[in-house]
């Protein structure tokens, strides 16, 4: 037994680190961050450590070149994959936290904005906004990146999601005559193709069969019926690729995809305005496009006047809920449990003439 006690603490102190309290006063003008050295090799680093990432770090026990941790990243790390709420007016956008209601950031916008994405640019964890009027589209972000609708034909909706399945977030910008681009913020370049002689509403991005593959989303309309057409990419003669699609007579005005089941396979919502200039309730739909776009959950009853909706995890916790952006700068938030709705903590912007909404994690820090 003392053998067995004795070999194990040579192990751990032989491959464990070795915790030190940095002093100030020996390491004058410098940090904790400064001590950190960069490396090409494991011989450029002290015993005991490894190079990893070009990073000094304490060497991990077990498989010699396998760790289960990943390298830290300071003050920036990531550490909840919670969703932010980010809402734009015509003029301007913030970023809100859910759990707060405080106010993260706010950004003016280059132009009349009509909708907003998120998009993840490259080496970036965090989102940017990306800002869509009648005329363009902008990240104001992205240095020397725009694009200039057709002329003559208004550009109806943005989303952002890795369609191309490349690693990067492409932006699918879907105009009033239901042509779309899939664009390449990270490569500057775009792809067009058609949807067909409808009108375009709206689209959205996420994955629909559990696949992990993101797959667009679009809302058309066609005289007085609706249409959601499933698409994976650009396909051959200027056409989309399309999945699947389903026509419906009820007039939807805003689509959204998220996993408000928690089955693992994401939903497509639709938003169905109630009329009577909002004083009637509007309502949200739910839809599973890998089931003959049956409906997993009731339709939920929203308030009147609904303007754009989106479904995101607030609080970190991996259940998803449909967030509704309601007129005068209220965010409602409802949860579905055990096959009915729930409602959660509604948020008040800073805000309250918004008038498009989009959920995603804006800023880097340290959870609690």
């Amino acid at each position: 037994m003392r053998r067995f006690i004795v070999t194990l603490v040579l192990v751990a102190s032989a491959c464990g680190p070795e915790v030190q309290k940095f002093d100030a006063e020996e390491n004058s003008g410098t940090s904790p961050a400064d001590a950190v050295r960069t490396c090409e090799s494991d011989e450029h680093c002290d015993g005991g450590e490894s190079c990893e990432g070009d990073m000094c770090l304490p060497r991990r026990c077990g498989i010699a070149g396998q760790r289960t941790s990943r390298p830290p990243l300071g003050t920036r790390a990531v550490l909840a994959e919670r969703a932010d709420v980010v809402a734009s007016s015509e003029t301007e956008a913030t970023a809100v936290d859910p759990n707060t209601s405080q106010e993260i950031w706010r950004k003016h916008a280059p132009g009349e904005v009509l909708g907003i994405a998120l998009v993840r640019l490259p080496e970036s964890a965090a989102a940017a906004p990306v800002f869509a009027g009648r005329a363009g589209v902008d990240i104001p972000d992205v240095d020397d990146w725009d694009y200039d609708a057709p002329a003559g034909v208004p550009i109806a909706a943005v989303a952002a999601g890795d369609v191309a399945e490349d690693g990067e977030d492409d932006l699918v910008i879907l105009s009033s005559d239901g042509r779309f681009e899939l664009c390449s913020p990270a490569l500057a370049r775009c792809e067009r193709a058609s949807l067909g002689d409808r009108e375009g509403i709206d689209v959205a991005v996420g994955d629909i069969d559990g696949s992990g593959a993101q797959r667009a989303v679009f809302l058309l309309r066609s005289n007085d019926a609706s249409d959601l057409v499933v698409v994976d990419g650009v396909g051959g003669e200027g056409g989309a690729s399309v999945v699947t699609e389903a026509r419906f007579e009820a007039r939807f005005d805003r689509v959204a995809v998220g996993d408000v089941t928690g089955d693992g396979i994401g939903e497509i919502l639709a938003l169905e305005d109630g009329g009577w200039l909002g004083l009637a309730s509007d309502r949200a739909h739910v839809y599973a496009a890998t089931k003959d776009f049956d409906s997993p959950l009731p339709t939920a009853s929203l308030p009147g006047n609904s303007r754009d909706i989106a479904v995101a995890d607030l609080r970190g916790d991996g259940d998803e809920e449909l967030v509704v952006l309601s007129g005068g700068g209220k965010v409602n938030r409802l949860s579905a449990h055990a096959g009915e709705w729930q409602e959660q903590p509604s948020i008040d912007l800073p805000i309250g003439d918004a008038r498009a909404i989009a959920l995603g994690l804006v800023v880097l820090g340290v959870a609690p």
